[in-house]
């Protein structure tokens, strides 16, 4: 068995060497000898030394364990002037095969290996502790901050055991967002109510120039419309909308395949979000990606220090996205991702008021599509 993005090596924490992730994983790893170490600091020292560490890194799949929480909160909620969701990211994998020019972990992260944490024994209990403690009648949680949620999936089984974790929950929607087409492990086993499975879409010319090693559009789509038909919810992700010469007929025919392939009364919610990443990052990009050309767009600094477009251009192809999605998808629920109330107002007319005005929008669209407390299940299989 192989996936195409399979490292060529692999280490793993000798604490977390028994774990049932682990030990999947190692029954499972067709390529050299794995490590097995007692302590991982050395080596991931050793590769941040590298050259051209950021490519390296990621043909390394680290297996550790996470030493603080497993949850945390989205960047929009530790920020000002951003209309954020509410959103918690679950930090189960960290870093990502796939090499896209404009990924913010090229900047973030401070260990360029892959990586998986494996002590997952606390999770459920964790989430039940943030549950408790959380006003949202619904958490929302997603492993695709950090990584892509699904990539490794074949070797790694993750999907499976989140979603075994998260199962008993009636209140906790899971979230698996990913770029690939790696969805076998999904179509095993019967659908759980609580998951939702997500794509991020780009133009077809951005997949071939910015996102180096994720499949084309079409591939992605079929891929979707085969765990809708499973019986998964969808969700859909255009983020980052890249501007150029011409983006308005790119997007608008991507809009055109994406209903061409599901079903919209299944979709429980869409997100737009416009190219940004912070001033230092855009020497990196260069740098590993000398053929792209997404730094030579306007860009200025923007109200959280980022790069962005100019308020109208954004605005503008916010605008239009929202209005060829509603004419595909009347009701689908549309947010803005990492933006301020301002911008929300300039699209949609009115900005919430707060996070729990932009939660209870995605909550809503949760419940439209019964993601939720005691949805019908589909699919068949065994767990």
């Amino acid at each position: 068995m192989e996936t195409a993005y399979w490292p060529g090596r692999l280490i793993v924490d000798a604490r977390v060497a028994e774990t049932p992730l682990a030990r999947r994983v190692l029954e499972r790893w067709p390529g050299e000898p794995p490590q097995i170490v007692g302590d991982v600091a050395p080596i991931i020292e050793q590769a941040r030394r590298e050259k051209d560490a950021l490519t390296r890194g990621k043909r390394t799949l680290l297996i550790t364990r996470r030493k603080g929480p497993f949850l945390s909160l989205c960047q929009g909620m530790t920020g000002r002037h951003r209309a954020c969701c509410a959103y918690r990211i679950l930090n189960v994998v960290e870093n990502c095969p796939l090499d896209c020019s404009y990924c913010i972990l090229q900047h973030y992260l401070d260990n360029p290996l892959l990586v998986l944490n494996a002590n997952l024994e606390g999770l459920a209990d964790e989430i039940a502790g943030a549950r408790r403690s959380s006003r949202d009648p619904l958490l929302r949680i997603g492993t695709g901050e950090l990584g892509d949620s699904l990539a490794l999936d074949r070797l790694t089984g993750l999907s499976l055991d989140l979603m075994r974790i998260v199962e008993p929950f009636d209140d906790v929607v899971l979230e698996l967002k990913t770029k690939t087409v790696e969805i076998e492990n999904l179509l095993s086993v019967a659908t759980p109510p609580n998951v939702i499975v997500s794509w991020s879409l780009n133009a077809p010319r951005h997949i071939a120039a910015e996102e180096i090693g994720a499949p084309p559009l079409e591939a992605r789509l079929k891929a979707a419309r085969r765990c809708q038909e499973h019986g998964y919810r969808l969700g859909f992700h255009f983020d980052p909308l890249i501007h150029s010469p011409n983006w308005q007929q790119d997007y608008r025919a991507v809009v055109a395949a994406l209903f061409e392939h599901v079903d919209p009364s299944r979709v429980v919610w869409i997100s737009l979000g416009a190219l940004r990443f912070p001033p230092a990052m855009k020497r990196t990009i260069e740098e590993r990606f000398p053929e792209s050309t997404i730094t030579s767009g306007e860009l200025v600094p923007s109200w959280d220090g980022k790069l962005r477009y100019f308020r109208p251009i954004r605005a503008a192809m916010y605008r239009r996205m929202v209005r060829w999605i509603a004419e595909r998808a009347p009701g689908v629920t549309i947010y803005l991702c990492m933006e301020s109330p301002q911008m929300w107002e300039d699209v949609f007319g009115s900005a919430p008021r707060g996070v729990a005005e932009v939660a209870e929008r995605l909550n809503a669209g949760c419940r439209k599509t019964e993601c939720a407390g005691g949805a019908v299940r589909a699919g068949a299989g065994s767990a």
